[in-house]
């Protein structure tokens, strides 16, 4: 009997994954916690990101531990994996819990962004650890995906958040 929540997290959407320690520290006794490092989404590791292998590389490490079903916990691009990985896996996803992710991202906004990113420097738009062209090939991956035909596929109970103020914004406050 497995007892515990298994947190998966994404180096790029949080700059880095360090910033997951607070919350698996945080986790109570008799629950444990796992944020892996995804080839691709960092400057470790040999080829580019893709979901696909990003999902394998995520039962590959659930396998090391020897997890059987794991709770996918992730934000942005984590939430998007955390989702391709029960549709691809769903014998090893218990739940998910998704924030800030998309079911299909806005690809001309996101070919605008991905433009504009590629005139800046790198030193302006690329997370830490990543270099521009990891960076943009992980965006151009993002831009594919297309979840709608497949959503009715999850077969497992999803908390889906979502906000109208990204996280790193600074709050406003009105006089």
């Amino acid at each position: 009997y497995e007892i515990g929540v298994r947190l998966v997290g994404s180096e790029m959407c949080i700059r880095d994954r360090d910033s997951w320690d607070a919350e698996l520290a945080a986790l109570p006794d008799g629950f444990a916690g796992l944020a892996p490092r995804i080839s691709g989404l960092s400057d470790d590791g040999a080829g580019l990101f893709t979901f696909a292998t990003a999902a394998a590389e995520v039962v590959d490490g659930l396998d090391r531990r020897g997890i059987v079903r794991a709770h996918l916990c992730g934000l942005s691009i984590g939430a998007m994996l955390a989702l391709w990985t029960a549709l691809e896996y769903p014998e090893r996803v218990a739940s998910l819990v998704l924030s800030g992710g998309q079911v299909r991202p806005p690809t001309t906004a996101l070919a605008v962004q991905t433009t504009i990113f590629r005139a800046l420097p790198g030193r302006l738009v690329v997370p830490g650890g990543m270099d521009k062209h990891r960076f943009l090939a992980a965006l151009e991956e993002v831009a594919r995906v297309d979840f709608r035909g497949r959503l009715p596929e999850v077969g497992v109970a999803a908390l889906v958040m979502l906000s109208l103020i990204h996280i790193s914004e600074p709050t406003r406050r009105t006089p």
